[in-house]
């Protein structure tokens, strides 16, 4: 993550989040991002239809997982995110003290004041949009996904 930023925005519905990931992607901002939301699903299953959320960005981010964290639950990750959960598992002895999700944001740059922040959100079932690149490209996205006030339920500044 050297030269990387990264930024979180919380999003309180799919469809929220879902719009900021559009605009993310018409965007002209050359940035990479992953999504966290708790897995409803799994101890409600839906009635038949496809998830609009999770069904896009399965096929459009580059990996994807379902963990069951510790004190959030069962979640859904997609991009990048999912293999740097991997390896903070396969590493978690390096991170006492942080719960999975805490030591995965802080290896991503999270600033250690920030982490209980989106631990909670999780928790709450805020869906996380990690946006992460280089600075300038991670402050343009900043400003883009800041202008969606209706649809944001949190946002972090760190590192940006």
């Amino acid at each position: 993550m050297a030269g990387q930023n990264t930024i979180i925005a919380v999003y309180a519905t799919p469809v929220a989040a879902k719009r900021a990931l559009t605009e993310l992607r018409k965007s002209e901002c050359e940035v990479s991002f992953s999504v966290l939301a708790k897995d409803k699903e799994a101890t409600n299953p839906p009635e038949g239809g496809p998830d609009d959320l999770w069904d896009p960005l399965w096929a459009s981010l580059p990996g994807w997982a379902c963990f069951t964290i510790p004190g959030i639950g069962p979640v859904r990750i997609s991009g990048l995110m999912s293999s740097w959960m991997v390896t903070v598992l396969d590493n978690s002895a390096m991170f006492s003290g942080l719960g999975p999700l805490g030591a995965c944001l802080h290896c991503m740059g999270i600033a250690s004041a920030a982490i209980g922040t989106y631990e909670a959100a999780a928790r709450a079932g805020g869906i996380l949009v990690l946006v992460y690149g280089p600075s300038d490209e991670v402050f343009k996205a900043r400003g883009l996904l800041k202008q969606d006030r209706a649809a944001l339920h949190g946002f972090s500044d760190y590192n940006v």
